[in-house]
């Protein structure tokens, strides 16, 4: 199994940029079945050497495990799959620069602060976008790769009325691009 995965985040807090982050991440997982038993070993580096290394570490787990059974694991007989899955979006968020996220966001806070009273102790509103690719294949011919791409915006407005203070969430998450903010 490989997975890569790129991301975003920001947060402002009354109408301050408190957080931004953006990053890339990338792995591979390999599982193997040896002797009836599992082995798994994982890697976040992206030499080839690394992956080998960490086929070479499951297949010694499965090794080690397989001394240790009670009952030897037997896979069921299933029909190989070839397949692509890509989640449908309109603006990759992964390609929108930060600033214009950052004014999104800000947009939205404005306007929730516009329509607050006096009672508002605090408003925070973020934003995080994630475009993963992954890809599972076996040795019986299963080869799936599933490209999705998830949007999340959220506001939260924290209330005071005298020592009582009560917090409001709200959460709009989807699978689409950064169409969804806009």
């Amino acid at each position: 199994r490989y997975t890569a995965v790129r991301h975003s985040s920001l947060m402002l807090q009354d109408g301050r940029a408190d957080r931004m982050g953006a990053g890339n991440r990338s792995g591979v997982g390999v599982r193997v079945l040896l002797k009836g038993a599992w082995g798994f070993a994982s890697t976040e580096s992206p030499e080839d050497s690394d992956w080998l290394a960490a086929l070479d570490d499951a297949v010694e787990m499965a090794r080690v495990s397989a001394t240790r059974l009670d009952e030897p694991v037997v896979l069921a007989e299933a029909p190989a799959v070839v397949d692509e899955v890509r989640t449908p979006f309109e603006v990759d968020p992964t390609t929108v620069p930060i600033e214009r996220k950052l004014a999104a966001v800000r947009g939205y806070e404005e306007a929730s602060a516009r329509r607050a009273d006096s009672s508002v102790a605090n408003l925070m509103t973020g934003y995080n976008d994630a475009r993963q690719l992954e890809i599972v294949c076996n040795s019986r011919g299963t080869l799936v790769s599933t490209e999705s791409v998830r949007t999340i915006l959220w506001h939260a407005i924290t209330t005071q009325n005298g020592s009582v203070r009560q917090r409001g969430r709200e959460v709009r998450a989807k699978q689409a691009g950064f169409e969804m903010v806009e």
